[in-house]
């Protein structure tokens, strides 16, 4: 390529190429949202090559911030310069921002022209400056804070105790500077502030103690919130000798205090206040003995199951041998019903065998009742075979009208089902299904399989659905069938009867609304439209309509929009928008 055209190409990607921030910043042509544009650029990309133009800038009303935000990320011995020079040719707000800017980057050479801008400021300004002196960190800045603390002018000790707490952080002198904060005649939360950080400052045990034991309760609360910044071998003995001298309430606070600490080591001590503990101490012990487990907390726990609080502590133990102390409390004819609850809650293996165990004592059914609840979350495949056992003894055997064994017994193994192989658990329901020797007994079985969507049991649902005295319950049970399969089987029965039972139409309805297939739904449809009569059964025939997108769906519809009956008729209409709806 000739030299001429690549000095050619060259001016005109120039004469095209975006200006640079400098270029905005500088141009006076340039409007101000382009510079306010150029500013956060020249601050993300750190372009020292503007900050002569961003001074410019920061007397600005308008750009005094982006100005200012981008000095401060550029951070250079010149954009700290212009800053600092612009405390003289600012005023009003843009010069609180300059002072705000000042302390982001520690400009502690400041400090002397701040502390004479102090004495004829605003409150606003001063506010701005007594912050930045404490962000200073400087003994220089410190000085000056301190002596703004003893200001006829509230809002101004206040801004001052301010800068002292920020000046304090990593100060050699920190407690010293706490200490003046805490005489100062200042806001109650800034004293509790400055006494949290003397606490921390100090590290001493003792001395966190002693305002622990405060009577002043703003104090104590300062002080307990404290505690978890302590090092638990450090603090745990000193809460340990303080337990037995103090009131019940503060007894109250600090257990709940070594509960947040956690140390297991904790437990003999906090055990050792139970026996006296009442009410709201008494309810921290066995929360914290649960939190901070352990065999002190287990063998403390297990002998008061029988109350709320020690069962919620029970369920969260994390000792191994809560389960065998439990069990063995159970076996001495202690607290049974409480210790099956809560073996039910904790979910072990161990305790899953003494629950089923219990369910088969037919002399205590509030037992039974207790132990068929605790069951239903864990039961699967493994207690399969106990609990058919132990529904089949229920529908045998005589329960009082209010007993709820029965059907604990029925939703503990059905829960059971759902978490087994669904065949296997099919499989072994429906020999029993079978097997049955009343009609009673094949229905409750057969409820249990229509909940699983156990298919092969439909051949015991048919002479069911074609008994007139059976076929109510047994169409009932259907709608029950996780998706639609039994419609066919259903369909097929009810519709050769020249007027099928008004049962059959009713399941089939619900077992078309889990088909999730447009060309099978409307084909079930179509099968039952002529048995579809009474106005709440069309009402119901439409909203199904509605959501099944098909070609035929819209003309059947249709025929019902002009019927007599209004609410068929807004039936039709409802039906005919979610169509729509659902077509878009």
């Amino acid at each position: 390529m000739k030299p001429s055209l690549l000095f050619f190409l060259s001016l005109l990607a120039t004469a095209f190429a975006e200006p640079s921030p400098q270029a905005i910043l500088e141009s006076p042509s340039s409007s101000q949202q382009a510079k306010a544009q150029a500013c956060r650029l020249a601050g993300e990309q750190a372009l020292s090559n503007t900050v002569p133009a961003l001074a410019n800038l920061v007397a600005d009303p308008v750009l005094s911030t982006y100005a200012r935000t981008a000095l401060e990320r550029i951070a250079t011995p010149e954009a700290k310069l212009a800053l600092t020079n612009a405390l003289t040719t600012t005023d009003g707000m843009e010069r609180v921002g300059v002072i705000q800017s000042l302390g982001a980057l520690k400009v502690t050479s400041t400090a002397k022209a701040l502390a004479r801008l102090l004495q004829r400021a605003d409150t606003t300004t001063s506010t701005a400056i007594l912050r930045t002196l404490g962000l200073f960190q400087t003994e220089q800045a410190t000085q000056v804070l301190l002596s703004q603390l003893i200001h006829q002018d509230a809002e101004r000790r206040s801004a001052a105790a301010v800068g002292v707490l920020l000046a304090a952080e990593g100060h050699a002198q920190a407690a010293l500077l706490y200490q003046a904060i805490a005489q100062a005649d200042v806001s109650a939360s800034l004293r509790h502030a400055a006494l949290r950080g003397l606490i921390l400052t100090k590290r001493s045990a003792p001395f966190l103690l002693e305002h622990i034991q405060s009577e002043d309760p703003q104090l104590q609360d300062v002080a307990l919130r404290t505690l978890r910044d302590f090092p638990p071998d450090e603090l745990a003995p000193i809460l340990h000798d303080a337990l037995a001298t103090v009131s019940p309430d503060l007894q109250t606070k600090l257990v709940q205090a070594l509960r947040s600490i956690g140390d297991p080591r904790s437990a003999p001590v906090v055990a050792a206040l139970l026996p006296e503990a009442e009410g709201a101490l008494r309810r921290a012990i066995l929360q914290t003995l649960g939190h901070l487990g352990g065999n002190v907390a287990a063998e403390t726990l297990v002998p008061l199951v029988s109350e709320s609080e020690a069962q919620a502590a029970l369920i969260t133990l994390q000792t191994p041998q809560t389960d065998a102390l439990l069990i063995d409390r159970f076996h001495s004819n202690q607290d049974r019903q409480a210790i099956v609850t809560v073996l039910g809650q904790r979910g072990s293996e161990s305790g899953t065998r003494l629950l089923l165990r219990a369910c088969l004592d037919p002399d205590q059914p509030a037992l039974v009742e207790a132990a068929l609840r605790a069951l239903r979350p864990l039961a699967g495949l493994g207690e399969l075979p106990t609990l058919v056992s132990i529904y089949g003894a229920a529908l045998h055997a005589f329960y009082p009208s209010d007993s709820a064994i029965p059907s604990l017994a029925r939703t503990t193994l059905a829960a059971a089902c759902r978490r087994s192989d669904r065949d296997q658990a099919g499989e072994t329901l429906l020999r029993k299904a079978t097997a049955a020797r009343t009609t009673d007994a094949k229905l409750a079985w057969l409820r249990l399989l229509a909940a699983i969507g156990y298919e092969p049991a439909l051949a015991q649902f048919q002479p069911l659905i074609q008994d007139t005295t059976t076929v109510k319950e047994a169409a009932s049970l259907l709608t029950r069938w996780p998706d639609s399969a039994p419609l066919t089987m259903l369909l097929r029965q009810g519709t050769a009867a020249h007027w099928p039972h008004a049962s059959i139409i009713q399941a089939s309805l619900e077992l078309v609304a889990k088909d999730k297939n447009p060309m099978t739904r409307i084909s079930s449809l179509k099968r039952l439209q002529p048995f579809i009569n009474s106005p709440s059964r069309k009402q119901r025939f439409l909203s199904l309509l509605g959501d099944t997108p098909h070609s035929d769906t819209a003309a059947i519809i249709q025929s019902y929009q002009n019927a007599n009956n209004t609410t068929v008729r807004e039936a039709a209409e409802a039906a005919w928008k979610r169509l729509k709806e659902t077509k878009r």
